[in-house]
């Protein structure tokens, strides 16, 4: 009987997920224990299943589902 392999989150929405609002990119990259660069790229390869959004002078990165506070 062959087992079901479990299903791969990626590591930005896991991130998201666990801290349940949105987030700068350095907050993102110390949740994913990576460097900033790492975690925009990322972000960037995830082609719009999560969100950038500027607020005054920062970026935040949210799930689509995530209110900006």
């Amino acid at each position: 009987q062959p087992q079901e392999s479990p299903v791969l989150v990626d590591p930005v929405i896991a991130a998201l997920r666990q801290v349940q609002r949105p987030v700068r990119n350095d907050e993102l990259a110390a949740l994913m224990q990576v460097t900033e660069g790492e975690s925009s790229k990322r972000v960037t390869a995830l082609n719009g299943a999560v969100q950038r959004i500027r607020v005054g002078r920062e970026v935040r990165i949210s799930l689509p589902e995530q209110r900006i506070h």
